[in-house]
């Protein structure tokens, strides 16, 4: 198994193509606490060479703490036909 940040660096190459990542959490990225972890994730993009508008676009959705929003809000990034599902739950 690849890890992921390999994968995504090696697909960075391809001229052309715009990358779609589906981002699904508990709590928008407008929070505070949310916002730090959003910064790092897309610093994390970038350094890899997907940069937003270029050849990367993200689709956001978030369950605002009601948890049975997730099945749905996935079904949803699937149908946008994303390349991949990012899950970021915050565990109590």
């Amino acid at each position: 198994m690849w890890p992921l940040g390999l994968l995504l660096s090696a697909h960075a190459q391809q001229l052309g193509k715009v990358w779609r990542i589906g981002y699904l959490g508990s709590t928008p990225t407008t929070n505070p606490d949310a916002a730090i972890y959003w910064a790092a994730f897309k610093n994390a993009l970038q350094e890899r060479g997907y940069i937003v508008g270029r050849n990367l676009a993200l689709e956001q959705r978030f369950t605002e703490g009601m948890a049975d929003r997730y099945p749905a809000l996935a079904a949803e990034l699937v149908n946008l036909k994303v390349d991949v599902i990012v899950v970021a739950r915050r565990m109590r």
